[in-house]
């Protein structure tokens, strides 16, 4: 609180007071009482000691800590001045009170942790360190395509990290300076959005959600490492603007997870590449619609049909159960379902599908019974899902002296279920709707439990 008679408005504080004041978490503010030479108060002015003092005085004290007078904080000065918006509308007590409790808010604690958080980031703004790092010449592609998250690291000759605020270096090393490996790590698109392929400019094309990376060093590089990638789970196209040449790189990570349209979108690119040796690419990114490149398809020798036949198969089987791309999968799970999908499917759309059974059985136990009937599972998992039907077939047995075959034996599905795969419940009551259709068929057939439609049960 200071009191005056003077008109200047203005006060010198030494640094070190201001500091605490600063860097305490509590609310501080000067008071200034004007007298204009008379015996009582004729105006009084707060001046809170909020965001934009605080960072005045923290850059203030960063650049004396820089210089080394840490120590002689209490020999330096700010000029603190108040001006006419911070004068109070009345000489009041509660005037006063008002005022106060206007910067403090409703809440003390929420004050407090934003002075906290304002103490912790004012100066920062642009990032907390200034890294300097020195390469050979030979070394500047490898660094533009680490910047666009290829990943790899690099040998620096010399390396140097000091700490940088409010514009200002640090003048000790956060870390040793000489050399040593350098990467790139957490590398961040700067842009999403999606990346068309197509057999011509104007044939339908194949969709994916991508990723852009632009090379920050672009600007600072020769004009042929110039560097542009855009990048999916499936695929990587690296874009050199200025050389006009283009990198296409297709990936089946297996235990990736994907949804089941995105298996099959990438199965029918790759089947459309094996058979051209263009495709044409357009990508939007940020609102933006590049125009046509036309990108080689060197590499892509298999085309992947059986692959695509079955992930198209798998789609269809989430439509009709209306769980479309509502769980993820993976390529490698569909590869190990395959043949179970590909029954299901045509199951599911009521495709006859049939099945020859050979099996040994006790005479005993087939004899008076003219048919034989086999219920059992088609399922498939799709991560915690389990979908597929209760089936069965019947048909006359051939054989004798334990041996006995059925053939071409019409798959009939009595229901249809989807799951949770870790519901013991619901996985009891799926047992026992089977148990029902055995015990329907036991007066005129014998009836089998097939195993292995589906993995285990």
């Amino acid at each position: 609180m200071k009191s005056t008679n003077n008109k200047d408005r203005e006060l010198s504080v030494k640094l070190s007071n201001l500091r605490r004041l600063a860097t305490a978490p509590y609310p501080s503010f000067f008071v200034f009482m004007e007298f204009d030479g008379k015996a009582d108060v004729q105006e009084i002015f707060i001046l809170h000691v909020g965001d934009e003092l605080v960072s005045r005085v923290v850059k203030r004290v960063y650049e004396e800590e820089n210089k080394g007078n840490s120590d002689k904080l209490h020999k330096k000065k700010i000029k603190l001045k108040y001006r006419e918006e911070e004068k109070l509308d009345e000489v009041t007590g509660v005037a006063l009170r008002d005022r106060l409790l206007f910067f403090i808010g409703d809440n003390f604690h929420t004050y407090v942790q934003n002075k906290k958080d304002h103490l912790e980031s004012t100066g920062y703004e642009s990032g907390r360190y200034e890294l300097n790092v020195e390469f050979s010449k030979d070394d500047l592609k490898k660094l533009v395509e680490m910047s666009v998250g290829l990943g790899g690291k690099l040998r620096a000759e010399k390396l140097k990290a000091v700490e940088k605020r409010f514009g200002i270096l640090g003048s000790e090393p956060i870390i040793p300076e000489g050399g040593g490996d350098f990467s790139l790590e957490n590398i961040k698109p700067t842009g999403v959005g999606k990346v068309t392929y197509k057999k011509s400019e104007f044939s339908p094309g194949i969709s994916f959600d991508a990723e852009l990376y632009t090379s920050p060093f672009n600007g600072f590089v020769p004009e042929k490492f110039q560097l542009v990638r855009i990048s999916s789970t499936f695929f990587d196209l690296l874009i050199y603007p200025f050389a006009q040449k283009f990198q296409q790189h297709f990936y089946i990570r297996g235990d990736e997870a994907c949804y089941a349209s995105e298996a099959r979108n990438i199965y029918s690119l790759l089947s459309m590449a094996s058979k051209q040796d263009f495709l044409y690419c357009e990508y939007e990114f940020n609102g933006k619609k590049s125009q046509a490149l036309k990108v080689r398809c060197d590499g892509v020798g298999y085309g992947y049909e059986k692959e695509l036949e079955v992930a198209e198969c798998l789609c269809e089987v989430e439509h009709r159960y209306g769980i479309a791309d509502s769980e993820k999968t993976s390529c490698k799970e569909i590869s190990s379902q395959a043949d179970s999908i590909s029954l299901l499917s045509k199951l599911v759309k009521g495709e006859d599908a049939s099945f020859d059974v050979k099996f040994e059985a006790k005479k005993d136990e087939v004899d008076g019974k003219s048919e034989c009937a086999f219920v059992f599972f088609v399922w498939i998992k799709i991560a915690r899902r389990m979908i597929g039907v209760i089936a069965y077939f019947k048909n006359e047995l051939v054989g004798e002296n334990g041996n006995y075959e059925v053939n071409g034996a019409k798959i009939v599905v009595e229901d249809n279920f989807s799951i949770d795969i870790n519901d013991s419940e619901q996985r009891k009551k799926l047992d026992f709707a089977r148990k029902d259709i055995e015990l329907r068929y036991e007066k005129d057939n014998k009836v089998f439990i097939l195993e292995g439609s589906g993995e285990s049960f």
